[in-house]
């Protein structure tokens, strides 16, 4: 039997490349998950969000960026399509728990994998059941005028879109 599913996000991937003190329990956990067969999975966003912060606020070379992506990229992270539904499911969790729609991507990954999050991000992990924390960075605020979405009012849509993200497992069981 394999491990249920892991979602690396990026906070949980720079304390690894960085070699920061909670960088170890993060190889711990993705040598653990690979040992088990488990995957481990990232948002389509993951790759560029861990340049723009490498790059931009760790100001680290570009040849320093690519032997991270390197080190990362040898734990075979199975990158998950971000489609309308998922975003639509990351907004939801943005509004509701008070997180970036980045962050919130990680969450809506997980939920729709069944997989668990490996996050030091303060603010992410509180959105789940448990978990490692991290002091977080600063939220982006939405403010009132971004109430969560009224989801009855757009049934018709919203079926459409889950009709159509089922259909590829429906044939794959016939």
């Amino acid at each position: 039997m394999t491990a249920e599913p892991l979602v690396l996000d990026a906070s949980a991937a720079i304390a690894l490349v960085r070699g920061e003190p909670a960088g170890a329990g993060v190889l711990a956990d993705l040598r653990s998950q690979v040992e088990a067969g488990g995957e481990i999975l990232v948002p389509e966003l993951f790759w560029l969000e861990l340049l723009d912060i490498l790059v931009r606020r760790y100001r680290w070379s570009a040849d320093a960026v690519v032997r991270a992506v390197a080190a990362l990229d040898a734990f075979e992270p199975v990158v998950v399509a971000q489609d309308r539904p998922a975003v639509l499911l990351a907004l939801d969790a943005a509004l509701a728990h008070g997180l970036t729609v980045y962050d919130a991507a990680y969450l809506a990954v997980a939920q729709l994998e069944g997989a668990r999050l490996l996050s030091l991000d303060a603010a992410l992990v509180a959105a789940t059941t448990s978990g490692p924390h991290r002091s977080g960075e600063e939220r982006a605020v939405y403010g009132e005028h971004a109430a969560r979405p009224d989801w009855r009012a757009h049934g018709r849509y919203l079926a459409e879109l889950r009709s159509a993200a089922m259909a590829p497992v429906a044939g794959a069981s016939q």
